[in-house]
């Protein structure tokens, strides 16, 4: 069982690092990174970055962009993180809610410090706040399914 959960992490890791990371086709990427990526413009991406809490959130709730398109992007920072949250408990067995809502924060974070550097998406808090949060979820309700605590000491 350990080694399958292992299998869906990889899988579920791999599809979460196209979503995210490569969104582009692996030839833009490779050129981008190969011929037309430098440090000064790293350095420039960072005055990008919203580091400022409910923000984009807020721009998607009262923008005049298709319903659609916000949703999508709030609701996939939620949903996308789920499994995480699931997985995470379930491959290291001593987990608790913390130690899991710190892990997934962590991934979130390596996700969104990749992004500014390698200028191949954009750094926003929100999104480690809705990742978080769709971790904390699937913690929730992987404890609701296997009738735990879900919420432990640390």
């Amino acid at each position: 069982m350990k080694a399958f959960l292992w299998l869906v992490f990889l899988l579920y890791m791999g599809i979460l690092t196209k979503l995210i990371i490569f969104k582009k086709p692996l030839g833009y990427v490779k050129n981008f990174l190969l011929h037309r990526y430098s440090w000064s413009q790293a350095k420039a991406n960072f005055h990008k970055a919203n580091l400022t809490p409910f923000a984009t959130i807020k721009l998607y709730l009262n923008s005049h962009l298709r319903a659609e398109y916000a949703v999508s992007n709030l609701l996939g920072n939620f949903i996308g993180f789920i499994p995480l949250g699931i997985l995470l408990p379930l491959l290291f067995n001593r987990l608790n809610f913390i130690s899991t809502v710190i892990c997934v924060f962590l991934f979130s974070l390596g996700f969104e410090t990749f992004q500014l550097f390698s200028m191949l998406g954009a750094f926003d808090v929100d999104d480690l706040l809705l990742n978080t949060l769709g971790g904390m979820f699937g913690y929730i309700l992987l404890r609701l399914l296997i009738k735990r605590p879900t919420l432990q000491a640390v």
